[in-house]
C-alpha cells in the first residue's frame, strides 16, 4: 500500500540547515531575511494548547511548550486556521517580529487586530502561499527542484511518528469531517 500525506502540520526538525531550506519557501520577503531566521533556527519549539502532542514532540527532540506559557518570540508558524490563535500571536512576538501563515482558511472570514502591536511592533504577516516560487528564488529553483528538496527533507524517518491517523482512500468522504474535527490529528495519511 502507498501512503499519501494529505494533511501536513508544518513541524521543524532542530537543524539549522533543515530550518533555514524550509523557511526560504516560505518567506516572501528578499534574501536578507534569511539570515536572521537563521540565527534563531536553534530555538525551534513545539508550541500547542494540546498536551497529547508532547510525546510527539519529544520523539522528534522538540521542545514542547504550552502556547499560553511563552511570550518575546521572533518567529511563529501558524498551522491552526484558526483566526483567535492568529491574533493571539501578535502579542507574542518581539519588535519586528514575524509571522508565517501557513494554514489554509479557504473561504472563512473573520477580523484581524491589525492595530496595537501590530504596528508598535513593526510585525510582519508573511503568506506561505506554496504553489508559486517566490520570485527571490525563482532563478535559483523551479517546480522541480523544489519538490526535491521537500522530498529531500521529509526523508527521515523520525518523521513517520507525524502520521497518526490514516483512512482507505474508499471511505475518504465518509471520514474527511472527522478528520478535520479531531485535534489530535498532526499527519492524516490516506491509504489506497
Amino acid at each position: 500500500m502507498r501512503l499519501v500525506l494529505v494533511i501536513l502540520i508544518l513541524l521543524k526538525i532542530k537543524t539549522k540547515k533543515l530550518y533555514a531550506k524550509n523557511i526560504e519557501f516560505l518567506e516572501t520577503e528578499p534574501q536578507q531575511h534569511f539570515d536572521e531566521i537563521h540565527i534563531f533556527s536553534d530555538k525551534v519549539a513545539n508550541l500547542d494548547i494540546n498536551l497529547s502532542k508532547k510525546s510527539i514532540a519529544k520523539k522528534l527532540n522538540l521542545n514542547f511548550i504550552h502556547y499560553d506559557k511563552i511570550n518575546h518570540l521572533d518567529c511563529i508558524i501558524n498551522t491552526t486556521s484558526n483566526y483567535d490563535v492568529l491574533n493571539n500571536a501578535f502579542t507574542k512576538l518581539n519588535l519586528d517580529g514575524k509571522i508565517i501563515e501557513a494554514s489554509w482558511y479557504g473561504e472563512k472570514v473573520a477580523k484581524l487586530n491589525l492595530g496595537n502591536e501590530f504596528h508598535s511592533k513593526r510585525l510582519k504577516l508573511i503568506s506561505s502561499q506554496v504553489s508559486n516560487i517566490p520570485l527571490h528564488v525563482q532563478k535559483k529553483h523551479n517546480y522541480k527542484s523544489r519538490l526535491k528538496l521537500a522530498i529531500n527533507a521529509l526523508n527521515d524517518n523520525k518523521l513517520m511518528v507525524l502520521i497518526n491517523s490514516t483512512s482507505k482512500f474508499e471511505n475518504l468522504e465518509k471520514d474527511y469531517i472527522s478528520i478535520l474535527k479531531d485535534k489530535n490529528i498532526i499527519i492524516h495519511a490516506i491509504k489506497y
